[in-house]
């Protein structure tokens, strides 16, 4: 496949005028930081820049591979197109203000993970967009690969949504007996994490067929809220998942953390 046409793919999907992601909202969104800026992301900077995971150009791949390490100014870095400046202000104002910081307090644990997990759905809405935009230019013989792979992104997608709308009314009404949360203050670690995992088995039983498979899944499945990052002289480990689809591997990651600080 072209170079130049796969970079072209990214560059409009990168360039497209987004919604906020806000429940109900049709307002434009703006970047939205993951973690806090003026105190999580700043005070591990260095002249107002970190190293950040991205994906490389497509003209890059073949010497770096799917990802790379870039340094970003704090301004772009850990961003996207989330929500409006309205929403983004006020929604998460209480891990925004340093003063009100408490990671102990349900609230801003949900705050965590709301917002990690819509970074994650924007991540797969483009991830669409450029499988379907490319698809056409694929050789015949692969796409059934593309296509499989935009039905993971959509599948995704779908379990993500589910956690999302749970959020937002757990937000909005700032009742969070729906969701298991936890902090965890272990030795300050250099590393930013921010990310809903679905950890469990996945696989396609040998007899049956791929179709009959994706029809038969059971969609929402367990999904975790990963949150690690640095904070003053520690690091703080904000996990946790819904109490209808808990997942045994994080129940076990935060035991295992406690026990070893």
């Amino acid at each position: 496949m072209d170079l130049n046409e796969i970079n072209s793919a990214k560059k409009r999907s990168e360039n497209r005028q987004r919604t906020c992601m806000f429940e109900g909202c049709v307002e434009k969104a703006i970047k939205s930081h993951v973690l806090q800026k003026s105190g999580i992301l700043r005070e591990i900077s260095e002249d107002n820049h970190l190293i950040q995971l991205m994906s490389p150009s497509p003209f890059e791949m073949d010497e770096k591979g799917i990802s790379d390490f870039k340094r970003v100014g704090i301004n772009d870095v850990y961003t996207f197109d989330g929500f409006c400046n309205f929403h983004d202000t006020e929604v998460f104002k209480p891990i925004e203000i340093g003063s009100e910081l408490n990671f102990e307090i349900k609230e801003q644990q949900i705050l965590f993970f709301y917002r990690g997990l819509c970074q994650e759905i924007r991540r797969k809405e483009i991830g669409i967009e450029l499988v379907s935009d490319l698809r056409k230019s694929f050789p015949v013989e692969m796409i059934h690969m593309v296509d499989s792979l935009r039905d993971g992104f959509n599948d995704g997608l779908k379990n993500l949504k589910y956690f999302k709308k749970e959020l937002e009314a757990s937000i909005k009404s700032k009742n969070f007996d729906k969701f298991i949360a936890e902090t965890i203050k272990i030795p300050r670690i250099e590393l930013c994490i921010s990310v809903p995992l679905n950890i469990g088995e996945l696989n396609i039983p040998e007899d049956t067929d791929y179709e009959t498979w994706r029809a038969n899944k059971e969609i929402p499945f367990t999904t975790s809220f990963i949150n690690i990052f640095p904070k003053a002289t520690n690091s703080y480990a904000i996990c946790g998942y819904h109490v209808d689809y808990p997942c045994e591997w994080t129940r076990q990651f935060i035991s295992d953390l406690k026990a070893n600080i």
